[in-house]
């Protein structure tokens, strides 16, 4: 299911990303070679979950129809980061990930990153109503105005940088509503694709929707979770708890349907505190 790349040629650093990404050229076992663009261990620092779950949430969007960098392991080689001489940043990055570490296939040259201020209209309501869908069910809280993590080919949309997601998993076998620690903060109120979204009805996000059902009815969600974490055993995910999350947040489709945290809901709403914090409810 997942490939495994070894890294041959460090070719440049990208000019976007704090964990500070790069593009290289691995080749796989059979002598395949593909233009990648790898995220080092060592640029996650202080988060050694962080290449497990942006395996498991990339395998999971492609899953469901979304448009998303094929996602692949990336092998560092002792001795790879003197390929990197010139970029000493990237040099000390990739020495301290020597391994397994995570990776995406580059889409290819007509495929751009989409730049701050660019208007979106061009893109399809549908798309954008899966991409809000999906980035609500898990828990992305960094696709903002200000940093889009989207790439763009005319009208179509791929997804990007899943890392800090499933990142308030609650305890959903004992809170009825687990989601509502994230969902809370209204987190996609900034949502870079928010502005292409009017009335809200049924139908929002009727596809990716659909797509969930039959992910289930396949069974193929513990599939796509056992494999993030043979990919990297050392991310420790709690597959348990994000397979309930997941199954526990799909029972209540109006709640992501609705989208309260986009401000944007046709619905009547009250705000109450609880610890503190906003949580909103329909009534």
């Amino acid at each position: 299911m997942i490939r495994v790349f070894h890294a041959c040629e460090f070719q440049e650093p990208t000019c976007r990303g704090l964990n500070k990404p790069m593009i290289i050229r691995g080749e796989t076992d059979a002598g395949e070679s593909q233009r990648l663009f790898l995220k080092s261990r060592a640029g996650y620092a202080n988060r050694p979950n962080a290449a497990g779950v942006e395996m498991f949430t990339t395998l999971l969007a492609r899953s469901l129809g979304l448009k998303a960098p094929e996602p692949v392991v990336v092998v560092i080689p002792n001795g790879f980061e003197r390929l990197a001489r010139e970029h000493p940043v990237y040099q000390d990055l990739l020495r301290g990930s020597f391994g397994n570490n995570f990776g995406t296939v580059a889409l290819g040259p007509d495929w751009k990153t989409l730049p701050v201020g660019m208007g979106i209209q061009l893109f399809p309501r549908d798309t954008v109503e899966s991409i809000l869908t999906f980035d609500a069910l898990v828990q992305q809280d960094d696709r903002d105005f200000e940093n889009p993590n989207l790439q763009w080919n005319g009208d179509q949309i791929a997804i990007l940088d899943h890392e800090r997601c499933f990142g308030h998993l609650g305890d959903a076998s004992a809170d009825q509503y687990p989601w509502r620690r994230y969902l809370g903060k209204r987190p996609l109120r900034q949502h870079c694709l928010r502005s292409l979204v009017g009335d809200v009805d049924a139908s929002f996000g009727k596809d990716l929707r659909e797509e969930w059902l039959e992910l289930e009815m396949d069974g193929r969600l513990p599939g796509l979770l056992e494999a993030s974490c043979r990919a990297f055993p050392e991310a420790t995910l709690d597959l348990n708890r994000i397979d309930r999350y997941l199954r526990r947040r799909m029972l209540y489709p109006a709640e992501l349907r609705t989208l309260n945290i986009l401000g944007i809901s046709v619905f009547r709403r009250k705000c109450r505190e609880i610890n503190g914090l906003r949580w909103i409810r329909n009534i």
